[in-house]
């Protein structure tokens, strides 16, 4: 099937550009790097100046920018892997355990052999470039072979094949979309600090182990007593969730919204139309992970470890 050379969208100064080309990675970089670990029961090759990253530690960064790293290794152990210092503005993939972790390293960096290392030539964008190969991270995972586990060759990552414009059109793409990734880390800050500020609250606004008032209340309330201490039941009812259970577990893309307490909540949905949960607001409650969520809208539950 042939690939399609130009984008279904593109920005108007580049409409009457032609065509994108269809071109192999390696012809894309100066170098393709091969990563390394040092001995490590040599004290002195551990613990120097120079940044080594590794797959596990790609899989926990928030941002595409990796400026240090957890471990860091000396000059003689630099030496004595099979890594080499890659220069800034290098793209790092990670090719085993598991295929497809991007960085853009922001300083002199080692990898391991977990790692391969593309520094990019001058007729590309990095930053473009580590967007397109991020965008086709499931293919290159699907490209990994291996019995214990897939790991991604140099000549397969070299022979890769991706559609690319020229550099100013690469340069605007790669702007764009930075502009945005931007933004969404300036929102995820602002969550995460919400999400602070409500855990403080949340300390302050219940009462502590042991205590029978919260140490902050709310000016008309100071004055309003103690708090009562109460059983469960004599403030929730309970209902058996059997006959809401759904039987047809192959949802479908609309119709009743079936749930679940955990992360996943919605879970799919259903047209079965008998038993549905409607005496709501609710809070369903998963017995075998306490994990709850609260619930104001229709719907079926997917087993019967989902209290209601």
């Amino acid at each position: 099937m042939k690939k399609e050379l130009v984008p279904k969208l593109r920005f108007t100064e580049f409409k009457d550009s032609g065509e994108w080309e269809d071109i192999k990675l390696e012809k894309l970089c100066e170098k393709i790097t091969q990563g390394g670990t040092p001995d490590t029961t040599k004290i002195n090759y551990w613990n120097g100046n120079i940044q080594w990253l590794t797959p596990a530690e790609m899989g926990k960064t928030e941002n595409y920018f990796i400026y240090s790293t957890n471990r860091t290794i000396t000059e003689l152990g630099l030496k004595n892997c099979s890594s080499i210092l890659l220069p800034i503005n290098s793209i790092i993939i990670s090719t085993r355990a598991p295929i497809g972790h991007l960085a853009i390293n922001k300083s002199n960096m080692a990898i391991n052999q977990g790692c391969k290392g593309l520094i990019i030539n001058k007729e590309n964008h990095y930053i473009f470039l580590y967007y397109i190969l991020f965008k086709n991270k499931n293919e290159l995972n699907d490209l990994g072979a291996g019995n214990t586990f897939k790991e991604l060759s140099s000549s397969i990552l070299k022979n890769f094949k991706i559609i690319i414009p020229l550099l100013q059109e690469q340069k605007k793409i790669a702007d764009c979309l930075s502009s945005i990734d931007e933004l969404i880390d300036l929102q995820t800050q602002k969550v995460e600090s919400l999400k602070q500020h409500k855990r403080s609250l949340m300390q302050k606004l219940f009462p502590k182990e042991g205590k029978i008032l919260p140490e902050w209340r709310f000016p008309e309330f100071r004055d309003s007593g103690e708090w009562e201490e109460v059983k469960i039941r004599e403030v929730l009812e309970y209902e058996r969730p059997e006959k809401h259970i759904v039987k047809n577990t192959e949802y479908k893309k609309y119709g009743i919204p079936v749930l679940t307490a955990n992360k996943s909540f919605i879970l799919g949905y259903t047209d079965e139309l008998a038993n549905i949960y409607e005496k709501i607001p609710v809070i369903i409650f998963d017995d075998f992970t306490t994990d709850k969520k609260y619930v104001n809208f229709p719907f079926k539950i997917k087993s019967s470890a989902i209290k209601i």
